[in-house]
């Protein structure tokens, strides 16, 4: 399976931000551009803005612009915007702030309350990489990541040790879209803005575990919450080997 090619090309510069347009080839002759505009590289990477999707001419037709969305770091400065998704969808999944991928997990002990101050505490700390997709202002969905040190539980972890040779430096854990912006591209372009990110922190091997959909009834809710395997294919992620019926260790590796 070909490897994706993930570079910034023709940056341009303009009252303090720099403006990338990142292509990644992914298989069967998918190409997609991501235009970012961020703080100059001696800045930290916290801010993206106009963050958008066009469909190559390759694909067979013209050249068609996807919803804009902006994507911001989640930090101490954006967790009002974020703890206002989780609060809008029930705490997601019943009150789980998105803490399950940390070293300390949901336990049969944990509450909602318990887990927002535990997903709070890794904000305030620095102890956490995650995308937030926002539209019109608001804040829709996130992609979380981050080293195994962070994303440090996952599921099946036996059957993942079982066949584990390599530890990748990089974990692509939670995708989460709030009610009413699913299906319009928000966990493309939280994926899109990860890597990016990745990129631009020097690269390194990166590890998805998306729930396999081809061949099984259609799913929802949580059984997706690390995102289908369709889309990560679509980024040149391969399959290295499976832990559950339907859920695989996908794999990509990004050059800085």
């Amino acid at each position: 399976m070909a490897q994706p090619d993930l570079r910034a090309v023709a940056p341009r510069r303009a009252n303090g931000w720099r403006e990338n347009i990142v292509t990644i080839n992914a298989v069967g002759a998918r190409r997609w551009r991501v235009r970012i505009i961020e703080p100059h590289l001696t800045t930290p990477v916290t801010d993206r803005q106009a963050l958008g999707w066009v469909r190559s001419p390759a694909q067979g037709g013209s050249r068609r612009t996807v919803t804009p969305y902006t994507t911001r770091l989640l930090t101490p400065d954006t967790w009002d915007d974020f703890a206002a998704l989780v609060e809008a969808n029930n705490g997601v999944w019943g009150g789980c702030w998105c803490i399950g991928f940390h070293p300390e997990g949901i336990s049969k002990d944990s509450t909602a309350a318990g887990n927002r101050e535990a997903k709070l505490a890794h904000v305030n700390n620095g102890t956490i990489h995650q995308m937030l997709v926002y539209r019109d202002g608001s804040c829709v969905g996130w992609c979380q990541y981050g080293p195994p040190a962070e994303v440090a539980t996952i599921k099946n972890p036996k059957a993942y040790e079982k066949g584990l040779a390599e530890l990748p430096d990089w974990r692509i854990g939670c995708l989460f879209t709030g009610s009413g912006s699913r299906r319009k591209g928000v966990a493309r372009a939280g994926v899109a803005a990860v890597l990016a990110a990745i990129a631009h922190a020097g690269g390194g091997l990166v590890e998805a575990y998306p729930e396999q959909v081809a061949g099984r009834d259609p799913q929802r809710g949580a059984y997706l919450h690390t995102g289908p395997e369709s889309l990560f294919e679509e980024f040149g992620f391969a399959r290295d080997r499976r832990i559950a019926k339907w859920r695989w260790v996908m794999r990509l590796r990004i050059s800085a």
